[in-house]
């Protein structure tokens, strides 16, 4: 198959170091670097919609820094989760003229995992806003999402960094990987919350490193091994590590953005 002229972006799943995604765009846009199709798990897929909606790295950096998830109307009630993620609904939809895949600027890919069935699922097509709510769900801490017969989880159980929807559809293809994942202090791991984060993030880093080959540039900044999943308080200092990191990163590799 003949790669079309695309210049393509992976974002990963990672929660709130999602905002390193923001920070990654806002290099880009500011060396004239326009991704033209995106695919995306969990926290990438959130960024990836948002961007591929039209909205700027400025936009979506405003929407993270207002929007906790943390509030009363995301708690649950007799539901297989802490918090339920639907209410992110009406955040996401002033965002999004219509609900479709269809009306996006640019062709967007959100994976999720069918966790009824036990199989990966790539939405493209029809409504966008449940595709994203899908792919965000955290397993243990968001309850499923019921998409047609099936229920759905974060797209992260199966794969969270998606090169395959995109790859032979791009010239070129940045990935960026936000779950970077280096050895930490055993101290660190003191809660049952923490270790079963920490496990879930170690369960996607290897199956991730192998799809670098896809990549012409990855982007997986060291620094936010420094920051978990849920880290909300510190949007700010991943989104700037995002974007010094990729500034580096282009600034090394300037000549294929030429």
């Amino acid at each position: 198959m003949e790669r079309e002229h695309h210049v393509g972006l992976v974002l990963s799943g990672g929660g709130a170091k999602g905002a390193a995604h923001i920070g990654v765009l806002k290099a880009m846009e500011e060396r004239g670097i326009e991704a033209t199709i995106v695919s995306g798990t969990s926290a990438g897929a959130i960024v990836g919609g948002l961007y591929c909606s039209g909205l700027s790295a400025d936009e979506i950096l405003d929407i993270f820094l207002n929007t906790s998830v943390f509030r009363p109307a995301f708690y649950t009630w007799r539901k297989p989760g802490v918090l339920n993620i639907n209410p992110l609904a009406k955040v996401l939809r002033p965002y999004f003229k219509f609900d479709s895949f269809e009306d996006l600027k640019y062709p967007c890919y959100i994976v999720a995992t069918d966790i009824t069935k036990a199989k990966q699922r790539v939405f493209s097509k029809g409504p966008i806003i449940q595709s994203i709510l899908a792919s965000a769900c955290f397993p243990g801490i968001f309850a499923p999402i019921e998409i047609g017969d099936s229920l759905y989880s974060d797209g992260g159980i199966l794969n969270n960094f998606p090169t395959e929807p995109i790859a032979q559809k791009c010239e070129r293809l940045i990935g960026v990987n936000i779950q970077h994942i280096e050895a930490i202090p055993k101290e660190e791991l003191k809660s049952t919350f923490g270790v079963v984060q920490r496990v879930y993030s170690i369960s996607t880093k290897f199956a991730s490193i192998a799809k670098y080959q896809h990549c012409d540039v990855v982007i997986a900044p060291p620094a936010l091994n420094n920051f978990n999943t849920f880290d909300m308080y510190k949007i700010k200092r991943m989104y700037e590590i995002g974007y010094e990191h990729a500034c580096e990163v282009f600034d090394s590799n300037s000549k294929q953005w030429v």
